[in-house]
């Protein structure tokens, strides 16, 4: 198959338009729609249903979007390993990291294994552990930052000596900005934000309450929404203090819980994957870091 139908079929899924797509991408609309009609006819479905004035995916054509991906994102990370066997170090490192304390350590080590190879490039992905994990499966990252709990059961990783103690960020403001630490029976009747992972919610569940006890309010991913709605709305949002690191705020105060509670890190990575010559290096690097 011609890798460039691959392109060609991602970029009409992402605009959902073709004429629109072939003036990105470069080429008339006609070839445009030959190729697409070429690409259903080698792969035997149908992959798109066509109106007037837009595409929609069928639900092979969903199948198809999200493992041609995968594919290019191969192709991608096969050029970047032979392109480093041929140089010193060189390429493109994709990596992820949760909004933690440990984030700003991790840009420094970035910059830092950058320095001693300049012709390495990083992508630099935030997100929650969710998000990260399923970039981990479809290889769109080949390194992930994480914060436990996690399920490490699909991937090998890397016990970090990094942790970040838990409890509640409040506007300084509310009554509970005063308080040097918090327990169960200070939440009660209070507006709380949560984080949205399920495994999140199940630790939460084990060492502080059950959550129909907490009745939160919100379940967000990352802190950015949840620090609006507790600046202006005085909500409470339930998390770990390394979010008012990373967004600092005037306004805003950290409290945390008694007896105290605190999330260690990991590096992850795909299990039953070759780790090319620069992926190795840069896990040579982190361990020898953290000696």
């Amino acid at each position: 198959m011609d890798i460039r139908l691959l392109t060609y079929y991602l970029k009409v899924a992402q605009v959902g338009n073709i004429t629109k797509a072939a003036q990105q991408l470069h080429i008339t609309q006609p070839t445009l729609s030959r190729q697409l009609t070429k690409l259903e006819e080698e792969v035997g479905a149908q992959l798109l249903t066509r109106s007037q004035h837009h595409l929609a995916l069928t639900e092979a054509g969903v199948t198809f979007e999200r493992r041609a991906k995968q594919i290019l994102s191969l192709l991608a990370t096969t050029k970047k390993e032979l392109q480093t066997q041929q140089n010193d170090l060189a390429g493109l490192l994709k990596i992820g990291c949760v909004e933690s304390k440990l984030s700003l350590e991790v840009a420094n080590w970035l910059q830092a294994f950058q320095a001693k190879h300049p012709q390495v490039q990083f992508e630099f992905y935030d997100a929650d552990g969710d998000d990260l994990k399923e970039k981990l499966d479809t290889h769109y990252l080949d390194f992930a930052f994480l914060i436990e709990p996690v399920e490490t059961a699909k991937y090998n990783f890397l016990t970090l000596p990094y942790y970040d103690q838990w409890g509640i960020i409040v506007n300084k403001s509310h009554p509970l900005a005063k308080q040097k630490s918090l327990s169960l029976g200070d939440l009660k009747d209070e507006k709380l934000i949560l984080p949205r992972r399920n495994i999140v919610k199940a630790e939460i569940d084990s060492w502080l309450a059950p959550l129909q006890a907490l009745s939160p309010k919100f379940f967000i991913n990352l802190p950015s929404n949840a620090n609006f709605l507790v600046l202006n709305h005085n909500y409470c949002a339930l998390g770990i203090e390394g979010i008012l690191t990373l967004n600092a705020h005037p306004d805003l105060r950290f409290i945390p819980f008694a007896p105290s509670h605190h999330s260690g890190h990991v590096l992850a990575w795909r299990k039953n994957n070759h780790l090319g010559s620069l992926e190795q290096h840069f896990l040579a690097y982190i361990q020898a870091l953290i000696k």
